[in-house]
């Protein structure tokens, strides 16, 4: 795994090759390209000579999924920056920059717990508004870039546009055309379900002379694979299948899976993902491409508004309480300083949510996505780029912006993914979805799915009942059974409890078995976290 930490001294702790060119050392990590050329070293050879006859980075000119680091060797001017898109992150504090959390953690010898960012984690498992647990770490917005001269970080504006700057001069298909040639050299492993946000990417890039190796996960059974196992037989394209198996878990492994997910991703999400992680990482990948971003070429993020999908009013009491807020915890078991806390930051990130808001309902939640989630997803990015980097074409800033200005209708029904797959691969079109809706765009297609549209509403209602009212969550077919009930025989969670009652976060009344599920992780993520920077 590569590992680059950076100090403010300009100090780099690398197990990376850095290269030269051009007066320069570099390190890019990732798929970069621009408006000058589809080719990395062309791309850099066109941002140094910007930035030598400029002074400035050409940033709205860039696209990928990537981390580039530039060292200048005449001033020593260290520059470092992520895509535009919250595909990659960066954290920093006063003295360090680096790609990982948990490293800056361990060099940092003094962090102050954010209390607005634990009020977040204990109430969400997600840290929104670019804070992380402690005061002095914080990760970067991709509007954001960071400069290190003269012993000294510093945190600048990137000067780009956002997703609603209309874009009209991008078109979808050639900007894939732009994507296939940027990673024609790559060996890629791509995500592929039983849905269609990655059947719309694979459409958009079979059949141009990629090396792609499809890659599913799940029970042999479940609809995602055996969709997936017939695109790929029909395409005459390999897959790899993976099941996660089960294995009891002790305090070691435990270890293992904070120390890839970094508080990012929960105990259990890190066990299936770095099973995947692991799975695929010696196979010689250069690159994952997955489907994520989706959201924004369909009506999902609407739905609470369905069918008024063109409204001024935003609910953002609502939107928080079904897209932010997605299940309760009990409040109850926390002292009073902490549940001050958790009002706080409630009323934070709503008071954010406002400010964010365009001028008609869908636009808002578009807005809230790219922005406020696009940052949770930047930063699990980071925890699997570790084993190989990661891109996600439905993310680039651009074609977001081409979503975001696409008429209404064509976001209802799936309507502007399945003109794509129809146009660009009918034969995967006509394959059901786990939704068992096909991907056509021809009208009697259409017409026969309507019922099957209908019902999945009526789903998606009742998932929704049993997340606020029941307070569950939907479970998909790689859950692991038994987790947490592995987790509640080990000592190190006593210990976690046992802290948070001596720092008057918990009641001295709670007993283990008050916790959930959700609790009993979070609590263990922080607890682990100050732990591993060796704190007391």
């Amino acid at each position: 795994m590569n590992k680059m930490i950076i100090s403010k001294l300009g100090d780099i702790d690398v197990k990376i090759e850095l290269k030269s060119f051009k007066g320069f050392e570099y390190y890019i990590e990732g798929v970069i390209f621009s408006e000058e050329s589809e080719d990395e070293k062309k791309t850099l050879e066109f941002i140094i000579d910007f930035y030598n006859k400029f002074g400035k980075i050409p940033f709205e000119k860039l696209y990928g999924g990537f981390i580039l680091f530039l060292k200048n060797r005449i001033n020593e001017e260290i520059i470092i920056f992520t895509d535009n898109s919250n595909m990659r992150t960066l954290y920093y504090s006063n003295a360090f920059v680096s790609t990982k959390f948990l490293e800056i953690v361990q060099k940092e010898k003094f962090n102050e717990l954010d209390l607005e960012g634990v009020a977040q984690y204990l109430m969400f498992g997600e840290i929104y508004l670019n804070k992380t647990l402690f005061k002095n770490i914080n990760n970067i917005k991709n509007t954001e870039y960071i400069i290190i001269k003269n012993g000294k970080i510093s945190i600048n504006n990137k000067e780009i546009k956002n997703i609603d700057s209309s874009n009209k001069k991008v078109r979808f298909d050639s900007f894939f055309d732009k994507i296939s040639k940027a990673t024609n050299d790559k060996k890629i492993t791509m995500d592929l379900t039983g849905g269609y946000d990655s059947r719309l990417v694979f459409s958009m890039l079979k059949d141009k002379g990629l090396d792609i190796k499809l890659f599913i996960s799940g029970k042999k059974d479940s609809k995602d694979v055996l969709i997936a196992k017939k695109i790929s037989k029909i395409t005459n394209y390999d897959i790899d299948f993976f099941q996660v198996e089960k294995r009891k878990l002790n305090e070691k492994n435990l270890w293992e899976l904070f120390e890839f997910g970094e508080t990012i991703y929960n105990l259990k999400s890190s066990y299936r993902i770095k099973s995947f992680a692991d799975f695929r990482k010696n196979k010689g990948y250069d690159l994952r491409i997955t489907g994520d971003g989706g959201v924004l070429y369909k009506d999902w993020w609407w739905i609470q508004d369905f069918p008024f999908y063109n409204k001024r009013n935003v609910d953002v009491e609502k939107f928080y309480k079904q897209r932010i807020l997605l299940t309760s915890i009990n409040r109850t078991l926390f002292t009073d300083s902490v549940k001050d806390f958790m009002h706080k930051a409630e009323n934070n990130i709503k008071n954010n949510i406002k400010k964010l808001k365009k001028e008609t309902n869908t636009k808002s939640y578009d807005f809230f996505y790219f922005n406020l989630k696009g940052n949770l997803i930047s930063k699990a990015n980071n925890c699997f780029s570790k084993y190989i980097p990661i891109y996600s074409p439905l993310w680039e800033k651009e074609l977001v912006s081409f979503s975001y200005n696409l008429k209404r209708k064509d976001r209802f029904f799936y309507n502007f993914i399945r003109k794509m797959i129809t146009k660009n691969a009918p034969e995967l079109s006509k394959i059901r979805t786990e939704y068992e809706m096909n991907a056509s765009d021809k009208f009697f297609d259409k017409i026969i799915d309507f019922y099957f549209f209908v019902k999945q509403y009526f789903v998606k209602a009742f998932r929704y009942f049993k997340r606020r009212v029941l307070n569950k969550n939907y479970k998909s077919d790689v859950d692991i059974e038994n987790f947490y009930d592995d987790i509640r025989k080990l000592d190190i969670l006593d210990k976690a409890i046992e802290f948070f009652k001596k720092n008057e976060f918990l009641k001295e009344s709670v007993k283990k078995e008050d916790l959930s599920d959700d609790l009993i992780d979070r609590i263990l993520n922080i607890y682990m976290v100050i732990k591993y920077g060796g704190k007391k």
